[in-house]
């Protein structure tokens, strides 16, 4: 099928809007992950530099991660298909490598998705732990703890997503 007939077949069609200015700024800081990078770049930069390191290392973060997603935005808004990346990929790459680096592309972006949900809850898990580890002075901490953890978050955000796929935008926004 060609491009032009998906990007025609796609403009028809439109969902319904369920996210506000709010949650989607909210739903963008959580997906870039900024939160986590910040967090587990903290410890280097009062190590390293403390204040100054740290105001100075945000700022640069921060405009660095604006430039990427103004052009991941720009190219969402050049090629609007549900297919993202690997659509975008192609339709700009030469037809003799178009299909392989797409299904790479797609590929690489699904093992991303499921690298950075373990990541971030198992980051949270470790966390709340660490919390509960720094009010109890008698709990030991045990990977199988982590893990245990790790997983009771992941079924709670699957639940929540795949039951109330309306709430997505105001659990995103308290998230935020």
């Amino acid at each position: 099928m060609p491009s032009s007939h998906i990007l025609h077949l796609s403009s028809h069609t439109h969902l319904r809007k369920r996210f506000t200015l709010v949650s989607t700024i909210a739903f963008g800081f959580i997906i870039i992950n900024s939160w986590v990078a910040f967090a587990s770049g903290l410890a280097v930069s009062l190590s390293c530099g403390a204040g100054p390191t740290l105001i100075y290392g945000l700022l640069v973060r921060g405009i660095v991660m604006s430039i990427l997603a103004a052009g991941y935005a720009e190219l969402a808004s050049a090629f609007p298909s549900a297919g993202g990346q690997y659509h975008i990929v192609c339709m700009t790459f030469p037809a003799s490598t178009r299909h392989f680096t797409a299904f790479f592309t797609g590929w690489m972006s699904i093992l991303y998705t499921i690298g950075a949900t373990a990541s971030c809850s198992f980051f949270v898990a470790q966390s709340i732990l660490n919390l509960v580890a720094l009010w109890n002075e008698t709990y030991v901490i045990q990977s199988w703890h982590v893990y245990l953890f790790h997983i009771c978050l992941c079924t709670i955000a699957f639940l929540a997503t795949s039951r109330f796929p309306a709430a997505i935008g105001s659990i995103g926004v308290s998230v935020f």
